[in-house]
């Protein structure tokens, strides 16, 4: 996989992965509000809509990259579905949680900026907490050698990938 693709075609991605989610999710939830409104289907909150929106707004093309590959797309192609992809999950993940976080209280058109910016601080912020332990994994595994170690490497890397799933801290 060549980086130099991905990274030539990062603002594309990014678009493609923000405002193609955001508003997959928001026309999803509001069809389902509305649908619901009318009822045809559950009646929900706008809220919980718009949280239903983004739950299923992530979109996995594994099957069409594969067939990209199978069929040698131009690279930029490739680079552009594949990034935006791997980004797709992040962006509804956090269109989730600011969604979600509406569901049971009284709301109106002031809260639009409050989400706006819970989505652009959780975002910025969670692509910053990901390149700085990136950043220092590579530093750690460039310093230090492993041979030997696999006990610790391996439990080192157990501990770090269900770190952020642990809800609260095991009592011994």
């Amino acid at each position: 996989m060549k980086r130099r693709y991905f990274f030539d075609n990062i603002v594309p991605i990014v678009m493609y992965a923000v405002v193609g989610t955001t508003i997959s999710s928001v026309s999803v939830g509001l069809i389902m509000y509305v649908v619901g409104q009318l009822a045809f289907s559950i009646k929900m909150s706008l809220a919980e809509a718009l949280s239903f929106g983004a739950l299923i707004s992530a979109t996995d093309t594994v099957s069409v990259l594969a067939i990209f590959q199978e069929l040698r797309v131009d690279p930029t192609l490739f680079y552009l579905v594949f990034g935006e992809s791997s980004l797709n999950d992040a962006v509804a993940i956090v269109l989730f949680g600011t969604f979600s976080k509406f569901i049971g209280n009284v709301y109106s058109s002031s809260y639009l900026p409050i989400a706006i910016l819970d989505f652009v601080l959780i975002f910025v912020g969670s692509t910053l907490i990901g390149i700085l332990f990136g950043v220092l994994s590579a530093l750690l595994f460039k310093h230090f050698d492993f041979k030997g170690c696999l006990y610790h490497e391996v439990r080192g890397f157990a501990t770090s990938s269900h770190q952020p799933h642990r809800p609260h801290p095991i009592n011994p």
